[in-house]
């Protein structure tokens, strides 16, 4: 697997790029936030795609790298995939994915296609000094060795 052609077109346009951004929607009945996290804790209460482009195009900035905000959505990257679909050749995504769960390679795998091309990681339990090495961790890395998926 490769990286898609969305991605590659990325390479070539002009412009700069932001190579970290956050964005969440109040949209909450499309996007739910994650468990124990409301509408209440979103900080400021809005950085939506829409918001991001009016801030970075008068800037120069026509592509971005969106990371996932793991707060708010956690391993739910649908926020940031439905942007890549909604601006093709603009975002980049960083997503997340569960290392705990059976076979996160996979799901790594079916995020190439909607622009997630690199994973952001944590330990799964605080304070674990081997946790890279933990199963999941290690079929992630493979995975992203193959797919040109950073981490």
């Amino acid at each position: 697997m490769t990286l898609t052609s969305t991605a590659m077109a990325q390479k070539s346009k002009p412009g700069y790029i932001d190579a970290h951004s956050h964005i969440w929607t109040r949209d909450i009945e499309k996007y739910p936030l994650a468990p124990g996290i409301t509408i209440d804790d979103l900080d400021p209460p809005s950085f939506t795609t829409e918001e991001l482009l009016e801030t970075a195009n008068p800037n120069g900035i026509d592509r971005v790298v969106l990371i996932q905000h793991s707060i708010f959505y956690l391993y739910d990257n649908s926020y940031m995939i439905d942007a890549a679909k909604a601006h093709p050749g603009t975002f980049a995504i960083v997503g997340m994915v569960d290392s705990k769960k059976p076979h996160p390679d996979e799901a790594m795998k079916k995020l190439l296609p909607h622009s997630v091309t690199g994973f952001r990681i944590v330990p799964p339990k605080a304070g674990d000094p081997k946790w890279l090495q933990l199963d999941g961790m290690q079929s992630m890395w493979k995975c992203g060795g193959e797919t040109g998926q950073a981490m």
